[in-house]
């Protein structure tokens, strides 16, 4: 089973070919703690990318995603008086180190894990595969969310796996355009349960049915495998 969750606005950030990952940790917790001032932000998850997967170097190395649980209070938080703080420190300290900054709200749907949790897990320190994908010229993007919907179906049983939520971009979300049209989670309890799940006959049929639709192309398509930090 689907079903609806939150609204997430999630943001990626790219490090600058010189910086040094640390330097940018204490600088984005700096920007947490500023973020943590804003009204109706039911949570905060920090993910680091890992510099190694089997897809490759990451295309990205870092994202920051806040909750919500009505559009209406993602809508109230751009015209908060808070935001002209959130700017500054966004336009002087934080596009200092970075090549680029997107910013997207999207809305949460979660697949029911048979083994796995019955609320998003909380604690830190999870893994997670995480892939965007943006609609191919062959499909529209009600065909991608029925193709994702289908997909969930058919590949939630996999072993090891504690928590799945697919996520569609809003069209009025603040980066334009925007780098995707949806991205997904799948989330283990640890590396190793993530690499042994990626080695199960499911994960490669999973795989086999993104390439099946013309999916699995990096004008489309990116993965890469994270580690959430506390916040």
């Amino acid at each position: 089973m689907i079903i609806e969750g939150m609204y997430r606005q999630i943001e990626i950030f790219k490090l600058k070919n010189n910086m040094i990952e640390n330097n940018f940790k204490i600088l984005i917790y700096k920007y947490i703690e500023i973020l943590k001032n804003l009204k109706n932000v039911k949570l905060f998850k920090l993910s680091f990318n890992l510099k190694h997967s089997p897809f490759g170097d990451p295309s990205f190395d870092a994202y920051l995603e806040l909750w919500f649980e009505k559009l209406l209070d993602m809508e109230k938080m751009q015209k908060s008086l808070l935001m002209s703080s959130i700017n500054e420190f966004r336009n002087n300290e934080l596009s200092k180190v970075l090549e680029y900054h997107q910013i997207v709200w999207a809305k949460e749907h979660i697949v029911e894990i048979p083994d796995g949790y019955h609320s998003l897990p909380l604690k830190a320190g999870l893994y997670k595969q995480m892939g965007t994908l943006k609609t191919p010229p062959h499909m529209s993007k009600t065909e991608l969310k029925e193709w994702w919907f289908e997909h969930a179906r058919r590949f939630g049983g996999l072993k090891y796996l504690k928590w799945y939520t697919i996520l569609f971009t809003l069209d009025n979300s603040p980066t334009a355009p925007l780098p995707f049209d949806g991205y997904a989670q799948i989330w283990f309890d640890s590396l190793e349960e993530l690499r042994k799940a990626f080695k199960t006959s499911t994960e490669k049929e999973a795989l086999d049915h993104v390439r099946e639709y013309g999916l699995f192309d990096a004008a489309y398509c990116q993965e890469v495998w994270s580690k959430e930090l506390s916040v």
